[in-house]
């Protein structure tokens, strides 16, 4: 089975046009699969991209008038500056002829005010002047918003009609493919139509019997059998959960794939659990009931003369026999039978079996 698998889920509604591929095909990242049609998407984004071309021409026709009118405004600036200068200037000369008594009181008085309203002018021009800027800004912001936004909406509908062709985001094998899927046939927003495997990254999953898991770790040697042709593998994973008396087993594959390698095909493999020293066999203990199991034996000690209660791990049972794969040596002497009263003593001595 592969490790990594790509879903294909359709983006957007439309009807098959055309098949690409099949199931086994091998597909390089972004090379179509199946294509969708849609009219009314093509028409939404030739839609969109007339709404966006308005929306720069506005932004630019608006620079423009900016332009004009920020130009219109420092004429009216420099006008009125130099009408200031020049009231400036007669207003000096009409001091010294109103000090020799050459013009009247009225006259000087009368200059005095003209330059006092260029002045003003002035401000006024300036002020419009770095209003105009304040606004400008905010009407170029406001333009740019819009044609922002058109081009997003362009953006999505040209999303819209490229996932109308649908492809995989990584490079594999096309391991599935809805069968309803034929030219013609319409297809929904987010329906599932194939997966996508990378061959380079499958792994073996395999099914033992629950009786022999307590035989098989992590790390052990594996020999596969893919379609009559061997490979090496490794025991990275065994499950801990049982299901209908099996447990699942991920095998790392170590060798290269052989060219019949596919993704979910049936393959056959030996895992070598090895010697192990401290799997025993004995006699069947009454009150052992579930093999692949950390359980209480009863175990003879020497030193105080009694059976003292030990956890030691079950592997498999048959009726007369069991494994006793870690928690006890061999030649050590267990307790067979023992009276349902004293199961849960951490101590049996010889005289309580014989109360």
């Amino acid at each position: 089975m592969p490790q990594k698998v790509q879903s294909l889920i359709a983006m957007t509604e439309g009807r098959v046009l055309q098949l690409a591929q099949r199931p086994g095909a091998m597909l390089e990242a972004g090379q179509p699969i199946l294509q969708l049609v849609n009219p009314k998407l093509q028409r939404q984004l030739e839609e969109q991209e007339l709404a966006l071309q308005a929306q720069q021409a506005e932004f630019l026709l608006l620079q423009q008038q900016l332009e004009q009118e920020q130009l219109q405004l420092q004429h009216d600036l420099r006008l009125a500056q130099a009408e200031q200068q020049l009231l400036q200037t007669q207003l000096a000369a009409k001091q010294e002829l109103f000090r020799q008594q050459i013009v009247s009181a009225l006259d000087f008085a009368q200059s005095e005010a003209l330059l006092t309203q260029a002045k003003q002018k002035v401000m006024l021009a300036e002020e419009k002047l770095k209003g105009f800027a304040r606004s400008s800004q905010n009407r170029l912001a406001a333009a740019e918003l819009n044609r922002q936004r058109a081009e997003k909406q362009r953006d999505i509908a040209k999303q819209d009609v490229l996932a109308l062709a649908v492809s995989s985001d990584i490079s594999g094998q096309l391991i599935a493919l809805d069968e309803s899927l034929k030219p013609g046939s319409q297809v929904v927003a987010g329906q599932a139509l194939g997966q996508v495997a990378e061959p380079g990254q499958l792994l073996a999953e395999l099914k033992i019997g629950a009786v022999d898991a307590a035989l098989v770790k992590p790390g052990q040697a594996v020999t596969l059998n893919i379609k009559g042709k061997p490979m090496l593998g490794e025991v990275s994973w065994v499950s801990p959960n049982v299901v209908d008396n099996f447990l699942r087993v991920d095998v790392a594959l170590l060798s290269e794939l052989p060219d019949t390698a596919r993704a979910n095909i049936e393959v056959k493999a030996d895992i070598n659990v090895g010697a192990n020293e401290q799997t025993l066999l004995s006699d069947r203990a009454s009150y052992i009931q579930k093999p692949q199991q950390r359980q209480a034996l009863f175990v003879w000690d020497a030193s105080s003369a009694q059976y003292q209660r030990r956890e030691v791990l079950i592997g498999s049972l048959t009726n007369k026999q069991m494994q006793l794969l870690d928690g006890v040596k061999a030649g050590e002497q267990i307790l067979l039978q023992v009276p349902a009263a004293l199961l849960n003593n951490e101590v049996i001595a010889p005289e309580d079996l014989n109360g």
